[in-house]
């Protein structure tokens, strides 16, 4: 039913413990960093990419190289 919508996995995103409320749950912190990257993914052309999973992947790769606390 659903085969043509891309699955879009951030499993992999990196945060800190401290950017969790739960084992489950972001805090605000944790909600704004997430937030403020997938924005960040629409400004790049998330919504038009012919390959939208690949694009997340290569995206959160960079980010975590960068980000670790």
């Amino acid at each position: 039913r659903y085969s043509s919508i891309p699955f879009l996995d951030f499993n992999s995103f990196y945060l800190s413990n401290n950017d969790f409320a739960d084992l489950e749950h972001l805090n605000y912190k944790g909600a704004r960093k997430l937030s403020s990257f997938i924005n960040l993914l629409i400004e790049e052309g998330l919504l038009e990419s012919e390959e939208p999973e690949k694009m997340v992947e290569k995206r959160i790769l960079d980010y975590n190289f960068g980000n670790k606390d």
